[in-house]
């Protein structure tokens, strides 16, 4: 999906600390940038308003936040979807091979920054 004015982006991350820095640094980039704590969160926001992209932290195997994942990817084909997760044991998990991206996460906002900048142009 190629976007020219202001990609929309969800950020679902559990610490709020990084839901915020995440934010700040995506929103000067030029991105409008939404929050969610949890996939419960994320569902209705984007039943609320589409986004471009979603990124979707992964922080433990919670079958609850796997489930949302699904029912995310599955309700909004048109967004691109990035799971930013800690242990990369998640790739292997057969339940997030639906997403477009897996990113670690890193405390250089430059790599997510790269990763939603590639999901765009695609």
């Amino acid at each position: 999906m190629r976007v020219s004015m202001s990609p929309k982006i969800l950020i679902v991350e559990n610490e709020r600390r990084l839901r915020q820095f995440y934010k700040v640094e995506l929103e000067a980039e030029g991105y409008e940038v939404r929050t969610a704590a949890n996939g419960n969160d994320a569902l209705v926001k984007l039943r609320e308003a589409p986004v471009h992209v979603v990124i979707f932290d992964l922080a433990f195997s919670d079958e609850a936040e796997l489930e949302c994942l699904q029912n995310l990817v599955n309700d909004n084909r048109e967004a691109k979807v990035m799971i930013h997760a800690a242990n990369p044991a998640f790739c292997m998990d057969f339940r997030t091979w639906a997403a477009d991206a897996f990113l670690m996460k890193s405390s250089d906002a430059a790599s997510l920054k790269g990763a939603v900048g590639r999901l765009l142009e695609a």
